[in-house]
């Protein structure tokens, strides 16, 4: 990597790219920046930076082309108050966009901040997200599917407390 990171989210685009976002560096600064690693060419490239400097986030790629990032935490300056705070927020990157993160608003109140999600592509048009951190260090049970064509984030499942067995 250019940028030394930690704390950062890396995906694979296909079988020829590797992207690293966010993070923190060696000094704790929250990073926004982004790479790109060509595999068969052994470098990397500069991409676009996040529009929110955040680390502990996480990363899904869609359809082979777009990059989703999801929640994290981020550095806060809010009436005297500096520090972190934990965050839903959603971004996104099209492999054939103008080039830049596109900010989602998130619409439910039931996907709260949070750290360490589980993400993975269930087709070309949903993300589940899964679990989490909350902003008092509980871990979350739930689970939401997210729409990449309408930016709708609903609320698939809740714990029920029973368990599962596979047989």
């Amino acid at each position: 990597m250019r940028n030394g990171r930690k704390g950062h989210s890396l995906n694979a685009l296909g079988d020829k790219y590797l992207i690293a976002t966010g993070g923190r560096d060696e000094k704790d600064k929250y990073l926004n920046s982004c790479e790109l690693f060509d595999i068969a060419g052994n470098e990397w490239f500069d991409l676009p930076p996040l529009n929110i400097a955040r680390h502990q986030h996480t990363g899904c790629v869609v359809g082979g082309k777009s990059l989703y990032v999801f929640c994290g935490i981020k550095e806060t300056n809010f009436i005297g108050f500096t520090g972190e705070i934990k965050t839903n927020e959603i971004e996104f990157l099209e492999s054939k966009s103008s080039g830049s993160w596109q900010n989602v608003q998130v619409q439910s109140p039931d996907f709260s901040p949070r750290i360490a999600v589980g993400a993975i592509e269930t087709d070309k048009q949903e993300i589940f997200l899964f679990g989490g951190t909350n902003e008092i260090g509980g871990v979350h049970s739930d689970a939401f599917i997210f729409s990449t064509t309408s930016h709708n984030i609903t609320l698939a499942s809740k714990d029920t407390g029973e368990q599962f067995s596979l047989r």
